[in-house]
């Protein structure tokens, strides 16, 4: 598994996890990579966007964010539940992942191609990237109603900036 970021048009951090990542070990990346790539790419006080995976919303992580918060480093975006299709990392993903598919190489090859064709991701990408999350909203909204589930409170504006 590979855990990364992205902001301000460029990518940050790229980490491969060993094993499976609990609330333990996303605390660190926190602490070693989220946290001072978000520093690095946007500055102080920049928006941490993440999803509401168990380890993300654990006590653990959740304190140590709002200390992050209340000291003013970084500001945390509220998150709908079951969202992933609204995630702007997730479309890098994807990206990501098709470009390393198909070579049949062991996966320390594929993080060393996918870290190296993340950085050749530039600003026209990320712009095509946060372009489609209008279109993804609307998505998410149709299948919603189809599950007469509302995401009439998702703060849209707020990734588009």
């Amino acid at each position: 598994m590979v855990w990364g970021c992205f902001g301000a048009g460029k990518v940050g951090d790229l980490y491969r996890v060993q094993g499976i990542l609990n609330q333990h070990g996303y605390h660190s990346i926190l602490q070693r990579h989220a946290i001072p790539s978000g520093q690095r790419l946007i500055g102080h006080c920049f928006i941490l966007q993440q999803d509401n995976d168990p380890k993300h919303t654990s006590k653990l992580c959740k304190s140590y964010l709002e200390k992050k918060q209340s000291a003013g480093v970084l500001s945390i975006m509220e998150w709908p539940a079951q969202s992933p299709d609204l995630n702007p990392i997730e479309l890098l993903w994807d990206e990501l992942d098709l470009d390393v598919q198909g070579g049949g190489e062991a996966l320390s090859h594929s993080v060393r191609r996918a870290r190296r064709n993340a950085a050749a991701y530039t600003l026209p990408s990320f712009t095509t990237f946060r372009d489609d999350i209008p279109g993804r909203v609307e998505r998410q909204r149709a299948k919603a109603r189809d599950r007469s589930f509302a995401l009439q409170h998702f703060p849209l504006s707020a990734l588009l900036h």
